[in-house]
């Protein structure tokens, strides 16, 4: 499937599946060098294609596709489901996910700029400064956090991304802050809900399963490993209004869509990714925002 295929695929039925069945997964030992292998040529040549002007709106996207097709050619699947909902956007939105590993980053523009929607990521500051990721990161005009302060990062998104949804780009947000493989609802902050209410527009809420490439338990990214088994699942909720409801309303919309969809999504795949009650450690977490 090329990129246009794909960008076609997704508008008309709303959703996406790796063609298959695949006939060949490579162990995990193996294809962790072979995955970072393709993610590195996904780093090069991204970082050539912001030489060129308007890298956001003409080469971010096909930079996105890279990630899925390295995904597919490393024997993983990718599903993508609920994406009509998009369509149901009367504007642009605040678009909330949980935050599983790093490859949801990249696969969320594919998914959302062929509807013909820019994105404005909210991002940590350090991540400008990688090697080759950091002039992407820097061409895609982040809203950029450093969360040193938790007040002074609240009013750079409250002002920034007010202004990005005002200019007609979505604002897409990560509440928890930092990657869990499993969904604790107590970490999933009220940032995005604080914002939406603030711009006066809808929430899209959005839910993920990356167990395909997993934390790694020394570092996060460095001894990150690859699961071909394990599928890359994304889900779009049904847009959530924000007008004449409260915080919490808004906020148990978002949580009851993840959760659930996480629960479906444990039973299809026998994985575990909600975290059990045993297993949370708190609601308050150092390295979210409110």
């Amino acid at each position: 499937m090329t990129f246009q295929q794909f960008n076609e695929t997704i508008v008309r039925t709303g959703c996406y599946d790796t063609p298959g069945p695949v006939r060949f997964r490579l162990p995990s030992f193996l294809a962790t060098p072979v995955f970072i292998l393709r993610m590195f040529d996904f780093y090069v040549k991204g970082w050539l294609e912001t030489f060129y002007r308007d890298y956001a709106n003409r080469y971010w996207a096909r930079s996105s596709y890279r990630v899925l097709r390295a995904i597919e050619r490393t024997g993983g699947e990718v599903h993508m489901e609920g994406y009509e909902n998009v369509r149901k956007l009367t504007g642009p939105a605040v678009v909330t996910s949980n935050h599983a590993s790093a490859i949801e980053t990249y696969l969320f523009p594919l998914s959302l700029i062929p509807f013909g929607h820019n994105v404005s990521y909210v991002l940590k500051s350090s991540l400008r400064h990688y090697p080759l990721l950091g002039r992407v990161v820097r061409a895609i005009r982040p809203i950029e956090v450093d969360r040193k302060s938790p007040i002074e990062d609240l009013r750079q998104v409250m002002q920034r991304g007010t202004k990005a949804l005002e200019e007609g780009r979505h604002v897409l947000i990560f509440p928890q802050g930092s990657r869990f493989r499993e969904f604790d609802p107590r970490k999933f902050n009220t940032l995005g809900t604080k914002l939406a209410m603030r711009a006066h527009c809808q929430v899209l809420p959005c839910c993920v399963s990356m167990d395909f490439w997993r934390i790694g338990k020394l570092h996060r990214d460095l001894t990150a490993t690859c699961h071909p088994k394990s599928p890359v699942r994304i889900a779009v909720g049904e847009p959530i209004e924000t007008e004449g409801m409260t915080q919490a309303e808004i906020q148990k919309r978002q949580l009851d869509f993840i959760q659930t969809t996480l629960s479906r999504w444990e039973q299809l795949d026998h994985r575990t990714l909600l975290a059990r009650p045993s297993d949370t450690s708190g609601a308050n977490d150092r390295r979210s925002l409110p």
